[in-house]
């Protein structure tokens, strides 16, 4: 029965793969990807410490946690600096961090954030989390934000789309 149980679980997760490389944003695959938008806020500097590229998987869910970062920055930090940088880590795996500025918030109450209709930072969490991620958000009231994400670079079981 638990082979069942697990043979499901894997044809599972196969799915879920083929669906997150589905809705890869084109963007990724060209240069563009890494220039700041017209819509994004104050300065942006962007530093990237990647030796190779990572799995598509992996580049889009960095790409949507990017996005909705300085989606957020744009709303509600009034910044004048963001820092948006992409490194490996000597444990394997990858880590973005999305630093502002700006007036910062409560970040001991993010829970509660759903409750009160705001999904961005849930739904950051929950993209980190299909691959066994995490996400760490800092804030303190007048200094600004940081939203630390990592990301395994390699996933088990993982086929080619």
């Amino acid at each position: 029965m638990l082979e069942g149980v697990e043979n499901g679980l894997g044809e599972e997760v196969r799915v879920l793969r083929r669906l997150m490389g589905a809705l890869r944003p084109p963007v990724l695959d060209t240069a563009a990807s890494a220039r700041p938008s017209a819509s994004t806020p104050g300065a942006v500097d962007i530093g990237l410490g990647l030796e190779a590229r990572l799995p598509q998987e992996i580049e889009t869910i960095l790409y949507r946690i990017t996005q909705e970062s300085l989606n957020n920055v744009a709303k509600h930090a009034k910044a004048g600096q963001v820092t948006v940088t992409v490194d490996q880590l000597d444990d394997g795996r990858v880590r973005l961090r999305v630093r502002d500025d700006g007036v910062g918030f409560d970040a001991s109450n993010t829970a509660q954030l759903p409750r009160q209709g705001h999904f961005g930072l849930a739904g950051m969490r929950g993209r980190a989390s299909l691959v066994d991620g995490t996400l760490e958000i800092g804030s303190i009231p007048g200094h600004g934000t940081t939203i630390e994400v990592r990301l395994p670079t390699k996933l088990p079981g993982l086929e080619t789309v």
